[in-house]
């Protein structure tokens, strides 16, 4: 499960990936349909160039609270979850 205290080149996910504690990405993070990016920890912070998450997003948070989801091909927004 990686963790990242020194920038990553654009990364691109395309399964199942854990990630937890501060991933710094020098350009775009690009989620692809079908793959999903977990939080064991529930601590995650993702800082990139650009987010982009093809067909769906939705997030929840440690307690279980969900901020909401997205359905918007590469759509914005932001979530900030505790």
């Amino acid at each position: 499960m990686p963790s990242a205290t020194c920038a990553v080149a654009a990364l691109e996910i395309t399964g199942n990936e854990d990630f937890d504690g501060t991933l710094v990405v020098d350009g775009a993070l690009v989620v692809r349909p079908g793959a999903t990016l977990n939080s064991p920890s529930g601590d995650l912070t993702i800082i990139a160039d650009q987010i982009v998450v093809e067909n769906k997003l939705s997030a929840t948070g440690q307690n279980g609270s969900s901020a909401g989801a997205y359905d918007e091909g590469g759509g914005g927004g932001g979530f900030c979850l505790r």
